[in-house]
């Protein structure tokens, strides 16, 4: 190394202690790392981490100038272990943290600041921003700077200052753009830096080679973006707000990136970051890029990608149809509750156009998926019930569910927010975020909300098991057709369920599995940090792990049990039975043989159709019913089906979409346990790969 280099590490570290927690490229650090690299070249010397122990033994062996750390909620504590431990063993090294567990701006002057900004920008983590951030380097006096918002700029402005004195306290009294510190209990806050708006300022990571060694050593899943910024604000989020405005890479960029990918990634998966995909007119020429090169090369195998909810629905329209092998059409609603909506800031599509798109999609072949929040301020139980049946009315076909859990530097995060809808609160570990830093073990826990002014202990227990019973109709409506025809004699989902609950001596199975998934999901919640420490370190003197904890490994592996080969059967023989039972208790109902009959046809489609977690399949299966359940689909289901009969038995194909993602994935599974098996599955295949579509046999 030249003598007057300045050596960086930039890390953003990952669990490991039992296996590790993130399977995807850190972007942030290696944006971060590029700017300073275009910006300083050979005047900086660059080293990026994503274990503790690699940066600890780099510590030792080679004491940087400065440290920066990615500091998000999933490496929230672990972050802050390895600053003081990086202190310890490089007691001259600047320390710098930046991410989304910082708030976006500081505040030279919060009163005077305020009261100068827009009001749309008052917002209640804005508000509390220079105590929150205070309070940060109060209590860990071994940080030196935290950077606001986009890390590249704020990051270089540390470097240069750091380049002018070498003096890591001498850096603490200066105001830096973009950055604040603590110095002699005074909080010194630099000026807001301006975004770059042309991202292609910021050379690519990937082409730089700065994440070579990670893509092969740790196998990772690689994330790129197209775009930064999110045009909205709601108040259970920390991507929009502050960072509104729209900021892009060139379609050029993205495809080099794409294709450096194609022969450099053992992974196949790509993960494209964006909150809002769709939302510019050159994603539509990035999706016809992805589905030629996927045609042409096989890669990517599978995508991951969210898109943009409401705006330039053209554009969403004509990717959803090139990727509908690829991705499902998703549409993203957290509540379809007015006053939910209100509460946190949210402005949904208008139904009218989610009809029409939902249309436009089935169509076209394309699955429909959406997801939900539950405990959302304001929400019911009864209300989330009522959200989720819309859901069924509007024809989707895929609904996933996540319980509301507060996040650092969102507006409900705030001691405000917390009073004023009377939040009450217990913490689970996330995944298996474990990690032991000398004597003592590093966790990450979610801080839940399991009671609120709207919402009280029990019917957030009873969301967890109707929960699951969403997932298991409709995570990949892997029971639609069931539930479609019973709509059409107004027996809802809702009703189905209910008649499981109340009568468990009816459906045995469904009623022990659920009361088994219950029984384990309520173990996993306590009511303090310390508590949930206890029991790690008791589970892991125990039985040497920590696989008990995570509640999405639960919810998925019951999930994958139900769906399994061994199971599903007895699953659908519950759910139809209360069908059944439902139709019999109606005495105005005349067609009762013909209802039982179809019950039982779409009970055996069910069968075929759900495709079991990680087991070998087929890739297509024929199957002849007399009728023609391709038209019925077409007609949004509206009719009974008892109107579509067929004069002779019909040959019907049922297909799995994309064969090679599961075969894939089947290959990468070999040698976990069942529950990491299913926790795998579920949080890697894209919901409208889980169950087979239908068509004409031949067509």
């Amino acid at each position: 190394m030249k003598k007057n280099r300045v050596l960086i590490y930039l890390a953003e570290l990952a669990h490991d202690g039992f296996g590790l927690s993130l399977n995807t490229v850190p972007l942030g650090i290696g944006c971060v790392g590029a700017y300073s690299r275009k910006i300083y070249g050979n005047e900086i010397e660059l080293h990026l981490f994503r274990q503790i122990e690699d940066l600890m033994s780099a510590l030792s062996d080679r004491p940087p100038h400065i440290v920066g750390f990615g500091y998000f909620t999933w490496n929230d504590n672990l972050t802050l272990a390895a600053s003081a431990r990086a202190r310890e063993l490089s007691p001259d090294s600047l320390i710098v943290l930046g991410g989304l567990n910082i708030s976006f701006e500081g505040w030279e002057n919060s009163d005077n600041h305020l009261n100068s900004v827009d009001s749309r920008k008052k917002k209640l983590c804005a508000q509390c921003a220079r105590d929150y951030d205070f309070t940060l380097l109060r209590n860990h006096p071994e940080v030196d700077v935290i950077v606001h918002g986009d890390g590249e700029v704020p990051f270089t402005n540390v470097v240069r200052t750091f380049m002018d004195s070498r003096d890591r306290l001498e850096v603490r009294g200066k105001q830096i753009g973009g950055c604040s510190a603590l110095l002699e209990g005074q909080l010194i806050t630099g000026k807001p830096v301006t975004p770059l708006l042309d991202l292609d300022v910021i050379p690519s990571p990937y082409l730089m080679g700065l994440f070579s060694e990670f893509l092969v050593r740790f196998q990772l899943v690689p994330q790129i973006e197209t775009v930064r910024g999110c045009p909205y604000d709601c108040t259970y989020c920390t991507i929009g707000g502050n960072t509104n405005r729209i900021r892009k890479h060139s379609l050029n960029r993205i495809k080099e990136e794409i294709l450096y990918l194609k022969d450099n990634s053992p992974s196949r998966i790509l993960r494209i970051a964006d909150a809002n995909w769709g939302i510019l007119k050159k994603d539509v020429a990035l999706a016809e890029f992805i589905r030629d090169l996927h045609d042409t090369s096989g890669y990517p195998s599978s995508l991951r990608v969210y898109y943009a909810e409401k705006g330039p629905f053209e554009n969403v329209r004509k990717m959803a149809d090139k990727l509908k092998t690829l991705l499902p059409l998703n549409m993203s609603f957290q509540t379809l509750t007015k006053k939910v909506l209100n509460n946190v800031k949210r402005k949904n599509m208008p139904i009218t156009k989610v009809r029409e798109m939902v249309k436009f999609a089935h169509n076209k072949g394309i699955s429909v998926s959406t997801e939900l929040i539950s405990g959302l301020p304001g929400e019911t139980y009864q209300s989330f019930r009522n959200v989720f049946l819309e859901l069924v009315k509007l024809n989707f076909d895929s609904v996933y569910v996540q319980s509301l859990y507060l996040i650092k530097g969102s507006e409900l995060y705030t001691d405000i927010a917390r009073k004023l809808y009377r939040y009450n609160t217990m913490y689970s570990l996330i995944g298996k975020d474990v990690t032991k830093v000398d004597s003592r073990y590093v966790f990450e826990a979610d801080e839940v909300v399991v009671e609120s002014n709207t919402m009280s202990r029990e019917d957030f227990w009873e969301l967890h098991k109707f929960t699951l019973f969403i997932y298991l109709c409709y995570g990949s409506a892997f029971l639609k057709e069931i539930v479609m025809h019973c709509m059409n004699y107004d027996i809802t989902p809702l009703d189905i369920y209910d008649e499981l609950s109340k009568a468990p001596e009816r459906y045995p199975f469904l009623n022990e599995m659920f009361g088994n998934y219950m029984t384990s999901i309520r173990t996993k919640y306590f009511s303090t940090r310390q508590e949930l420490e206890r029991a790690i370190i008791d589970s892991i003197e125990k039985d040497g792990n920590v696989d008990e904890f995570s509640i999405h490994r639960q919810l998925f592996y019951y999930l994958g049990r139900l769906l399994s080969s061994q199971y599903k059967d007895l699953v659908i023989s519950d759910f139809g039975n209360a069908a059944h039972s439902i139709y019999d208790k109606n005495e105005s109902q005349n067609d009762t043989r013909e209802f039982h009959c179809i019950v039982d046809v779409l009970s055996n489609l069910a069968s075929d159709i759900i495709i079991p977690p990680l087991e070998e399949i087929e890739e297509e299966l024929v199957r002849q019913f007399r009728y023609d359940l391709v038209a019925w689909a077409r007609d949004d289901y509206t009719k009974p089906l008892s109107e579509y009969p067929l004069e002779e038995p019909m040959d019907f194909s049922l297909c799995v979409r994309n064969i090679n993602e599961h075969r894939d994935l089947y290959a990468m599974a070999k040698g976990r346990n069942a529950p990491e098996k299913c926790e795998f599955y579920f949080a890697t295949v894209v919901s409208s790969n889980m169950r087979r579509f239908i068509k004409y046999a031949g067509r």
